[in-house]
Order: structure tokens, then C-alpha cells, then sequence
């Protein structure tokens, strides 16, 4: 299982358990800082039925020094995102390409970025 690399921390694969592939990035050191990152592709069983791909990640915020507020390694914030896809199953995959470039441009967005960052509403 490789590595991901996310805006420059490296995600160790685990392992994949019940169809769901999971990676941690543990550059703080203690465990209540890991970050977790779970991806998972769910094929239909019917004619009707939407592929499903799904992505977890979640990131904690831990004190690195001892406060009034915190211990070392406990928690002070933290940001999740949960992402889930569902695709129709007779998609062509220059299709589902266009998709996935279309996700890939809409996070890299100005728009998407500051609503993330400055926290602003797009102006659409």
C-alpha cells in the first residue's frame, strides 16, 4: 500500500479491512494528533444501483505544551471532511475522467479555498 502525500504529510497506509483503505499521518507525535484519512469504492449490484466512492479525513489539533487550558496531547480543535461520491453505473470513463478533473479543479477553486480559509461565502 504507498503512501498519500497531503500538502506535505505523508499518510502510512494501514491496510484495507472490509473493503475500506485506511492512512494515518502521525507527525504530532502522540496519538490523539494522528491524522486519519479513509477511502473506500463501493461497485452496484443492480442496474440501478450508483457506484460509491467515499473519503474520510479528519484532522485534530493537539496541545504541544503543557497550559492552564490543555495537558501535552490533548485535543484543542479539530476539522473534518467527509466526502461522499455517487456516480450512475453506465458512466463511460471519459466520463467519469471528466468528473474526478471537474472535483480536482473545484477543490483547488479560489472560491473553494476561501470558503475554507476566510471562511466566505462564494458570491455565485
Amino acid at each position: 500500500m504507498a503512501n498519500i502525500v497531503l500538502n506535505t504529510k505523508t499518510y502510512s497506509g494501514n491496510g484495507v479491512v472490509n473493503g475500506i483503505a485506511s492512512y494515518t499521518e502521525r507527525s504530532a507525535g502522540v496519538a490523539g494528533g494522528f491524522s486519519p484519512l479513509t477511502m473506500s469504492v463501493s461497485l452496484p449490484s443492480g442496474d440501478k444501483a450508483k457506484s460509491r466512492a467515499h473519503v474520510k479525513i479528519g484532522m485534530p489539533i493537539v496541545a504541544t505544551e503543557a497550559s492552564e487550558c490543555a495537558c501535552p496531547g490533548a485535543t484543542l480543535r479539530r476539522a473534518d471532511a467527509d466526502l461522499n461520491v455517487r456516480m450512475d453505473p453506465t458512466l463511460s470513463l471519459a466520463e467519469r475522467t471528466d468528473f474526478a478533473l471537474r472535483l480536482k479543479d473545484l477543490v483547488a477553486s479560489s472560491e473553494f479555498q476561501a470558503m475554507l480559509i476566510s471562511l466566505q461565502q462564494p458570491a455565485g
